[in-house]
């Protein structure tokens, strides 16, 4: 476990880490990763090389309790199984191609062992998380940032998620809101919804496995009068032309209040540049140290018309 060198593949092999859960260290040391004889990829090696074991993905959800994902290019399942034999959590693999490039979960994705979900508390709110579905690194400081991306100055009709993952910021606003709707491109984030909306007993989110140009493109000009906030938490690459072009009261006339979580201060400002205008102006910025002595950070912007 370690570090990437600034702009290099090769790992600084580090003993403790802030943000990690001391439970998934255990699980590390009950793996024994020195001792696997599974193969390792080389990742100083920039050629897709099979039948390897590339990434493995732990997650910890703050009550003691991990899952795992194993990212591997072509390995068997009872070599892995064997791996985890005596540890009972939630194991996933995922079988990369030259396609994910280096993703550290790829598109193809299957339950292996253990139970199928992870219950994890976020701000309140209890979420039933498949391994597979992206998830703030820093779990601790993630109840803060929910809070913090939901904290609103009004209730409203529609809050719209767009980029919104397995729900967590409409879950936790879903009081505040006639109906919220949640946006994403990854599967497994939006089949947890539904359980997850069972968890908490809320009736009124529902989620959407779709990009969301294709969404925005689509909507009717009657939902979309009825849109009186939204969340923007876009991957690194920041917004689409198309997404970021969308964000104004011309498509939006009743847009009262919008959220950007950013986890690239660089696209960030590129898209603040079409967003911001003389209706829609930055009323706080916020940041979030999610990864120490790194120059990773979160931002949240909020925006008021």
């Amino acid at each position: 476990m370690g570090l990437y060198f600034h702009n290099s593949r090769e790992v600084i092999d580090i003993k403790d880490c802030l943000v990690e859960a001391s439970e998934i260290r255990q699980v590390i040391k009950m793996l024994g990763l020195k001792k696997l004889k599974l193969p390792f990829y080389n990742h100083l090696n920039p050629s897709f090389q099979k039948n390897r074991a590339k990434f493995l993905v732990l997650r910890a959800n703050g009550r003691g309790e991990v899952a795992a994902v194993l990212s591997h290019t072509g390995l068997d399942k009872e070599h892995i199984l064997a791996w985890f034999e005596g540890i009972n959590i939630p194991l996933y693999e995922s079988h990369l191609t030259p396609r994910d490039e280096n993703a550290p979960i790829g598109e193809h994705t299957s339950h292996l062992a253990g139970p199928e979900k992870l219950i994890t508390e976020i701000a309140g709110i209890k979420h039933s998380i498949p391994p597979t579905a992206f998830f703030q690194a820093n779990y601790l400081l993630s109840h803060d940032l929910v809070h913090a991306a939901t904290a609103f100055n009004s209730p409203g009709d529609i809050l719209l998620d767009l980029y919104g993952g397995f729900g967590a910021y409409s879950l936790k606003s879903a009081k505040n809101f006639k109906h919220a709707i949640v946006i994403d491109g990854n599967k497994s984030a939006i089949l947890a919804i539904p359980q997850s909306i069972r968890l908490n007993k809320i009736q009124n989110v529902v989620g959407f496995n779709t990009y969301c140009e294709d969404y925005l493109a689509k909507i009717s000009p009657e939902k979309r009068a009825r849109v009186t906030h939204c969340i923007v938490n876009p991957p690194r690459g920041g917004l689409s032309k198309y997404v970021a072009n969308s964000l104004n009261l011309n498509f939006l006339p009743n847009l009262r209040e919008l959220t950007y979580v950013s986890c690239n201060p660089e696209t960030l400002a590129r898209d603040l540049r079409i967003i911001v205008n003389e209706n829609i102006k930055i009323h706080s910025i916020q940041l979030f140290d999610m990864f120490p002595h790194t120059d990773h950070v979160e931002t949240v912007v909020k925006l008021r018309v």
